[in-house]
Order: C-alpha cells, then sequence, then structure tokens
C-alpha cells in the first residue's frame, strides 16, 4: 500500500510495482484518495485491504510555505507519519516511512551517519524530525525511516525539471544556481527501486539513507543536467547562497552517510552522475511537450 502515489517518488514506486504485478498485488492512493490526517479513515482503510507493507511516501514539502503554515506541515507530515503507523499496528503492517535530510542543520564537515541526533533549522525540517522521533519512540520495531534529499527524475516539480525549462524557454538566458551547498542529488527511479529491496528482504525497522551516492553541489548538479541533455551548460552562473534571495534556511551540507545498508543484503544507491546522465533527454523531452516543442 502506498500513500502519497501522486507526487514524483509515489508515482514512479506505484508504477514499478505494478510492473512487478506478478510478485506484489498494489494499492496506490494520493491524498485526494486517502486523507493520512484522518486517523479513522486511514485505520478503516488499512483495515479493509489489510496489507502486508505500507509506504508513505505522503507529505507537505513546501519548505516556504512551512514557514507560515506550520500547523498544516505539522498536521500531514507528524500526524499523518503517526496515523498510518497506527493503522499498520493493527493488521500486524511494516511501514517505510520517507523523511529527508531537512532533518539535520547543514553545520556538518563529513556524511552525516543515520544515528545522528536530529537538529533541524526550519519548519519542515522540524515537522519532518517530529514525526521521525515519534515514530522511533512508539514503532520502533515496525517502522523504518529512510531518509532521500535532492530528489528528482521524470515528472513531477524538482529542481531538474525547473533548470531544464529554463533552458529550454530562454536559450541564451544566464542561469544562476548557488555553488556552496553540498548535497546528492537523487533519481526518483533509483529511490523507488531500492524501497522496492527493503520490502522484499522484510527489513521492518531502522533508519536508512536512500540518496544516491557521491556529492556535488547545484551548480554542478545544473551543469550536468544540461550537458547530458545536449544543452549548453554554459549557460549556468555559480553564485553564492548569500547572493539567492530566500525566506528559508536550508542546510549548507546535505551528504548523508550509507553505513546502515551494511548487512542489510542491499547495495547502497549508485553514483549520482549515472541517473543524470540516464534521466537528463527524458526530462528535457518532457518540458519540451509541455511547452509545446
Amino acid at each position: 500500500m502506498v500513500f502519497g502515489a501522486g507526487g514524483q517518488l509515489g508515482l514512479v514506486l506505484s508504477q514499478r510495482l505494478t510492473e512487478k504485478s506478478n510478485d506484489h498485488q498494489v494499492l496506490a492512493f494520493s491524498h485526494r484518495q486517502a486523507d493520512i490526517t484522518n486517523l479513522e479513515e486511514i485505520v478503516a482503510l488499512v483495515s479493509r485491504h489489510h496489507p502486508d507493507q505500507i509506504v508513505n511516501t505522503a507529505a507537505y514539502t513546501d519548505v516556504a510555505g512551512a514557514e507560515h503554515q506550520m500547523d498544516l506541515a505539522n498536521k500531514v507530515n507528524i500526524e499523518g507519519a503517526l496515523n498510518i503507523a497506527k493503522a499498520a499496528s493493527h493488521v500486524g503492517a511494516s511501514v517505510i516511512q520517507l523523511s529527508t535530510d531537512y532533518v539535520f542543520d547543514g553545520g556538518f564537515s563529513k556524511p552525516i551517519d543515520e544515528d545522528e541526533k536530529q537538529c533541524p533549522i526550519n519548519n519542515y525540517g522540524r515537522s519532518k524530525a517530529g514525526a521521525e522521533i515519534l515514530l522511533e519512540k512508539d514503532f520502533q520495531n515496525s517502522v523504518v525511516i529512510l531518509r532521500t534529499a535532492w530528489l528528482y527524475g521524470p515528472g513531477g516539480k524538482n529542481f531538474a525539471r525547473s533548470i531544464m525549462t529554463k533552458a529550454i524557454k530562454r536559450p541564451t538566458a544566464i542561469i544562476s544556481v548557488v555553488d556552496d551547498q553540498w548535497g546528492q542529488p537523487t533519481s526518483t527511479l533509483d529511490l523507488a527501486e531500492k524501497i522496492i529491496e527493503i520490502g522484499e528482504n522484510r527489513i521492518s525497522s531502522g533508519i536508512l539513507h536512500g540518496t544516491n551516492s557521491g556529492l556535488t553541489n547545484w551548480f554542478e548538479f545544473a551543469q550536468l543536467l544540461l550537458s547530458s541533455a545536449g544543452l549548453e551548460p554554459s549557460l549556468i552562473k555559480p553564485i553564492k547562497t548569500s547572493e539567492f534571495a530566500t525566506t528559508v534556511r536550508r542546510p549548507v551540507y546535505s551528504v548523508l552517510s550509507h553505513g546502515g545498508w551494511i548487512g542489510t543484503g542491499i547495495e547502497p544507491l549508485r553514483d549520482w552522475r549515472l541517473p543524470v546522465h540516464e534521466l537528463a533527454t527524458i526530462i528535457r523531452r518532457e518540458v519540451e511537450i509541455d511547452n509545446g516543442i
């Protein structure tokens, strides 16, 4: 059972599971089809279908919006996650709860370990950290917390699509991108496959980091995207975070370690550059179609 199936990760995950329908029976719900903030609704839904495993990709992800809609962010990201865990406990199901690098403040100089204490610096991060802490406290043996970061892929709203759209609609315009925030661009397709592996290996507890390996900054990521799509990477101009107008504090360093995979029988996600090469032309074509090109 997948919640948040209308989002960029939930959509890809539902599609991949459906393609493997000989191995899995899939029930996927968008936020319009299942309101995770309504405990009675979620308990009734889970009790009716009696899933073996549940993946919660549903979330309030508007980082800027969370700064003035903290109650809504908490309702979805904390209460919603707890509602799913409670419903799962009624039928003995395990849960994979998607979380984020934003549970940390970015004040690190080496990859962040899975057992590092949460220290968010914005309301979105606080809401996701709150869910992690409560799930670890009350559902430690039945919930896998899977942190990811810098998600992009076919479909959905993401950084890669935004950069590609700017480059295609204004092919000679300079695009300013920060070069002093470090992280791991992560393919939704790669992460979906890893979620399926977690389920197939019957991993039902612990914290794992689901990001593509290596590290880069937004500027280098944008350059590789454009060059891989046959567009001009010199359009990308590096700027500092201090030059970028924003109302939200964001982590400067979001590189997550992958030590949690040791002993699971599952390899960490591959190097971040590989899926960029594979997906750039696909994303370019989607953007061109959307813009009638």
